[in-house]
């Protein structure tokens, strides 16, 4: 992000704390193409045939967080990752309702990385991979966001970088770090 547009982002952002409806009108239109790729992005890991569509998840996202993300927000990556955080939620209970003998459905896994499908080979679910997600923003919110960000944001580690104002080899690092720990949660 060019420094004006960073510098009109934060003065919208001051706005839209204040309690400026429009400014926060704003601030969505501003981050909006950045959270319709990170919705897209979740939607292509779901099973065919879903219900929802990337602009469905994006806006009951939004209308999860509410006005009091813009009063707790203290930049872009909060509010990026806030949203990033409500879309996983969403798709975790949307799968656990498709579950249910009610519904009839069949609730299916979706990859977390790579690097961890031996463990989705053993059993890796939504709600056991939500519940390690929890305990490590409890231990290291730091590596919670790049996790978050990189694999559920479909960001890479340049743009996970920009958005945490650290070096890519941090985020490297902590993602490497975090991923170690994630395993041997899911493993217990």
């Amino acid at each position: 992000m060019s420094t004006d547009s960073e510098a009109r982002f934060t003065r919208l952002l001051e706005k839209a704390r204040s309690g400026d409806e429009g400014a926060r009108e704003e601030v969505v239109a501003f981050l909006y193409d950045t959270l319709h790729t990170t919705a897209k992005i979740y939607m292509a890991k779901e099973r065919e045939g879903h219900t929802w569509s990337p602009t469905d998840l994006l806006h009951e996202a939004l209308l999860s967080l509410g006005s009091q993300i813009f009063k707790d927000a203290p930049n872009r990556a909060y509010i990026i990752s806030a949203a990033s955080i409500a879309m996983q939620r969403l798709l975790c209970d949307y799968a656990r309702k498709q579950k249910t003998d009610k519904r009839g459905g069949q609730w299916t896994r979706s990859p977390f990385d790579e690097a961890i499908e031996s463990i989705e080979r053993e059993g890796l679910d939504m709600e056991s991979l939500r519940e390690a997600l929890d305990e490590l923003k409890k231990l290291s919110p730091h590596q919670y966001e790049i996790i978050v960000q990189g694999y559920f944001g479909g960001f890479n580690q340049e743009q996970i970088a920009d958005h945490l104002s650290i070096a890519q080899s941090t985020v490297s690092k902590q993602r490497d770090r975090a991923i170690l720990w994630l395993k041997a949660q899911l493993q217990k």
